[in-house]
């Protein structure tokens, strides 16, 4: 549903115990930003769309920030 993103290029990264690491940036954050990612199927009596909601999208379909929402999980 989401994904931890580079601050610079909003990638993805990895946790390394560190910091988290950018590979596209080549360089350890001490911050992700939390990025959503997701798809969704829209249907009515005319057929069905699956939509895919990246990033900022997803702030306006759930309401919620995807930091609020990543921040409630943990």
């Amino acid at each position: 549903m989401f994904y931890l993103a580079c601050p610079a290029c909003r990638k993805k990264v990895s946790d390394d115990g560190v910091g988290y690491r950018c590979e596209h940036c080549n360089k350890v954050y001490d911050n992700a930003v939390p990025t959503y990612n997701f798809s969704y199927k829209i249907s009515d009596c005319s057929g069905t769309l699956l939509l895919q909601c990246l990033a900022e999208s997803g702030d306006m379909i759930l309401g919620m920030s995807c930091k609020a929402f990543y921040d409630d999980l943990h």
